[in-house]
């Protein structure tokens, strides 16, 4: 299985996936005008990396800001997790996220109601001036 790196645009977070170390990285802006051009890769690749995962799989979702299309691709891609997780595989998932960010914790927690798989919430300490 392939590195699925993508670098961040200005209206797409960047990916990077790693199926050797399970690392699962989605950080930045999420506003993409075809989001399933963008999502339909990562399924794709998620859907592929369930065949053979590595030992250990850590996603890490730390997105400042994404509009509805993302939050749909979003439950898409953690049914996928917790689907790997229903198989018996060890999976975290993270929610990083703004201390003071409400918005972001609240969806986080409707997700979490959602899947079975737990969802960590990481709030990101705020910078001391």
């Amino acid at each position: 299985m392939e590195l699925l790196k993508i670098e961040a645009t200005r209206t797409t977070p960047s990916v990077f996936f790693d199926p050797k170390t399970g690392t699962i990285n989605l950080e930045g802006r999420s506003l993409p005008e075809h989001a399933h051009d963008f999502y339909g890769q990562i399924l794709d690749w998620l859907e592929d990396y369930k065949g053979m995962p590595a030992e250990k799989t850590v996603a890490n979702i730390n997105l400042e800001y994404f509009n509805s299309s993302t939050s749909k691709y979003l439950l898409f891609i953690f049914r996928k997790l917790d689907e790997l997780y229903q198989l018996g595989n060890s999976v975290s998932l993270n929610w990083i996220y703004e201390a003071d960010d409400e918005d972001s914790l609240d969806t986080a927690e409707e997700y979490n109601e959602i899947i079975q798989l737990d969802v960590n919430f990481v709030p990101l300490a705020e910078e001391e001036e």
